[in-house]
């Protein structure tokens, strides 16, 4: 349903053949009020009655121009006009389906012309007053001018310099010439063209056609179908262009400058669908098609169907998009949207800046939806924590406040302050955590973080890894520096390697399979060795254990210290079974609580405290030292506190410096020691006086006694080192008696025995032969 708020006729008829016709000029608006933009049927017709009557002429406009509410018609183009206005008569008008409207507007003059085909006696000289030159003219306004056909010249000092069926109704109004053009108000101006109108004081039209200027001081410079509704408003040119109070449309076609000083500097289209509307206050278009700019202040510097409808809100060009929010910015591309306070779209296609003050900078289908939040640009990333930012990339999501996704593809930070900063698939899940690229990692608890890798897992809380493939670290202050298939608890490391895992406080340096279970135990590489203990290690090999506190396995294949503070240092198959055992290394070794084997082939030191070296030596007693040195036989010890050692070839003893053999040797199937008493190792040689020495062996005091330290049944015969050393002065001390100088001693006696028993043999020989005389 529709209605007019306006109707101007304007009826001029001609005589000697001139066609006559009728312009209309209206607004039409909705029941609601609204101005219609459109093309639709007018019917246009004339009775003799206000209501009912004769039809006098009657004629149809299929195809009107409907812009801003405003059109024209010029009543006779289809079905010419007549004399039929002999007596009153009235318009009725229908639009569209419409019936036709009511009441009918009543034609109240009609204005006739006649053409002066000659001024009689006009010879020259001053005209005073009016002034009408031409046919079927008038100029009924005081000191009015006329000049042309068919010209009306009603306003006070009003002037027409030519053309045809113009009107000069205002003071001082002037029309330039051309054909049914109407000014209105006062002091104004239309150049020239057809159908043009100006309704205010102080309006201008250039020329053009169909024009109307309906503002005070208002201005349209050409074009067609153009108008100017508000005070101050200018068309510079164009087609179908509309200016508001104080605005300005510099040309192209169907633009609209509705708001107060607002601007659109050109474009526009073949359709009424493609102007360009700068509705608001100061708004600003530039050029364009479809272009709106809707709010106080906004602008659309171009392309094709932007809206700025945000206060002070700016699209730079493309095509498609809004700025809806106030200060809101859309710099170009395609089907963006700024709809957050401040907020920015740069460029790119089907972007979204939806929060105060975000920022998607360009790409394609990138969305910053949290407020302060920036997405750089890349394809289907999204940015919508507080603050957050995505770099670019394909299908990023940046979720928690201030988190950071960099790049890459499908990466989530959903933590405060998380960062995922490029590869595949990468989750940051909590406060703090990060990881830096790679493919399907995730840190997952506070300030977790992963470098880089396949398939790596930090979750325990201030836990690392740093690379690799299938790596967890589950807990809080655990590390992983890379491999494969490694797992580390609470402040447990795990260097790389394969498969390997350090529980609380343990290390694993590396290799494969490793485990350090025990708390801050360490296994620093190898393969299939276990930590197990408080404080245990195991440096490296194959299959080595460490199961109690402190215990250690150096090195080697198939070690064992299961005995608290026990230790393998090497070897194979060894094994420190019990508390304070140590096995140095070599084969097939056992040592038992607080026992040692410091090497060697199928030793046990089984019993507490002992002692087992050699090959296949057994101290099965406590606190014995065995040594074992056959392939075929075993060596065992034979008693508490005993040392025994199987020699085959002998065994020696030094006892001075390299260089010398000085010392005590054992031969091989001997059963006594020998000593060293080789002239060459001997000097400062002295003669003896043997025959005081058997004095002095004689004054010995010799006596049966026991050690004190064996059982009183076990008896000795000898000297006291101190009456020794007293009578020779010989060996080291006074508490002992080297066999050697026992020996020579005794040597020494024995030759003086037989020196003085060879001469009584020889006294008593004399005797006996002297006896015989």
């Amino acid at each position: 349903m529709y209605r007019t708020l306006m109707i101007l006729l304007l009826l001029s008829s001609t005589a000697n053949g001139i066609p006559q016709l009728i312009n209309y000029q209206g607004r039409l608006v909705s029941t609601q009020g609204d101005a219609i933009d459109t093309t639709i049927s007018v019917v246009f017709t004339i009775y003799d009655a206000l209501d009912g009557g004769n039809v006098i002429w009657s004629e149809t406009h299929p195809s009107t121009q409907i812009q801003d509410g405003l059109f024209s018609a010029a009543l006779g183009s289809v079905v010419p006009l007549t004399d039929i206005f002999s007596a009153d008569r009235w318009l009725g008008v229908r639009i569209g389906g419409d019936s036709e409207m009511q009441p009918r507007e009543r034609i109240l003059a009609v204005a006739y012309s006649y053409r002066v085909r000659t001024l009689d006696r006009a010879t020259g000289g001053v005209v005073s007053g009016k002034l009408n030159v031409g046919a079927d003219n008038t100029n009924s306004g005081q000191y009015s001018f006329v000049v042309g056909q068919e010209n009306m010249a009603s306003g006070d000092g009003s002037a027409i310099v030519g053309g045809g069926q113009n009107v000069a109704q205002g003071e001082s109004s002037f029309i330039g010439g051309g054909t049914s053009n109407t000014v209105g108000g006062g002091e104004s101006c239309i150049g020239g063209g057809s159908g043009n109108m100006s309704t205010e004081s102080n309006c201008t039209i250039g020329g053009g056609t169909g024009n109307i200027a309906h503002g005070d001081f208002s201005s349209i410079l050409g074009g067609s179908v153009n108008t100017t509704n508000g005070d101050g408003a200018t068309a510079g040119g164009g087609a179908s262009n509309f200016s508001g109070r104080y605005a300005f449309v510099g040309g192209g076609r169907f633009n609209k400058a509705r708001g107060h000083f607002a601007v659109i500097a050109g474009g526009g289209g073949e359709l009424i669908a493609d102007s360009n509307s700068a509705i608001g206050n100061y708004a600003t278009i530039s050029g364009g098609s479809h272009n709106r700019s809707v709010q106080l202040g906004t602008t659309v510097a171009g392309g094709l169907g932007n809206i700025a409808a945000g206060e002070s809100a700016v699209v730079g060009g493309g095509s498609s998009n809004d700025a809806t929010g106030n200060y809101s910015t859309v710099c170009g591309g395609g089907e963006s949207n700024a709809t957050g306070l401040g907020s920015t779209v740069g460029g790119g296609v089907s972007n979204e800046a939806a929060a105060s003050y975000a920022l998607t900078s360009g790409g394609r289908n990138n969305s910053a939806t949290g407020e302060y939040s920036t997405v750089g640009g890349g394809y289907s990333n999204e940015a919508t924590g507080y603050g957050a930012t995505v770099g670019g990339g394909f299908g990023n999501d940046a979720v928690g406040q201030q988190s950071t996704v960099s790049g890459g593809y499908y990466n989530i930070a959903r933590g405060v302050h998380s960062a995922v900063t490029g590869g595949k698939q990468n989750t940051a899940d909590s406060t703090y955590a990060a990881v830096c690229g790679g493919y399907s990692n995730s840190a997952v608890s506070y300030a977790d973080f992963v470098g880089g890798g396949h398939g790596n897992q930090a979750s325990g809380g201030d836990a690392t890894v740093a690379g690799g493939y299938g790596n967890f670290a589950t807990g809080i202050y655990s590390t992983i520096c890379g491999g494969q298939a490694n797992s580390s608890s609470s402040w447990g490391v795990v260097c790389g390697g394969g498969s390997n895992t350090a529980l609380g406080n343990a290390f694993v340096g590396g290799g494969n399979e490793n485990s350090a279970t025990g708390t801050y135990s360490v296994v620093a590489g190898g393969d299939t060795c276990t930590a197990d203990g408080y404080l245990s290690s195991v440096g490296g090999g194959f299959s080595n254990h460490a199961t109690e506190e402190c215990a250690v396995v150096s090195g080697g294949r198939d070690n064992a210290a299961s005995g608290y503070h026990s230790a393998v240092a090497g070897g194979r198959e060894n094994s420190a079974f019990d508390d304070y055992a140590v096995v140095g290394g070599g084969f097939g070794n056992f040592a038992g609580f607080a026992s040692t084997v410091p090497g060697g082939y199928f030793n046990r030191a089984n019993a507490a405290h002992s002692f087992a070296a050699g090959l296949r030596a057994f101290a099965n007693h406590g606190s014995s030292f065995v040594w074992g040195s056959s392939a075929n036989d075993t060596t065992f010890s034979f008693n508490n506190y005993t040392f025994t050692a199987r020699c085959a070839n002998g065994a020696r003893f030094y006892t001075a410096h390299s260089g010398t053999s000085v010392g005590v040797q054992l031969p091989a199937g001997g059963g006594a020691w020998a000593p060293l008493s080789d002239r060459n190792a001997k000097e400062n040689f002295r003669a003896i006086n043997t025959s005081d020495i058997l004095s002095k062996v004689a004054q010995l005091d010799l006596s049966e006694w026991n050690y004190k330290t064996q059982d009183d049944s076990i008896r000795h015969i000898g000297p006291m080192a101190q009456d020794m050393y007293a009578a020779f002065q010989l060996g080291d001390d006074n508490i002992s008696i080297s066999t050697i100088d026992a020996d020579g001693v005794l040597f020494a006696a024995v030759q003086e025995l037989l020196r003085r028993n060879v001469e009584l043999e020889a006294r008593i020989k004399n005797l006996e032969s002297g006896s015989r005389r």
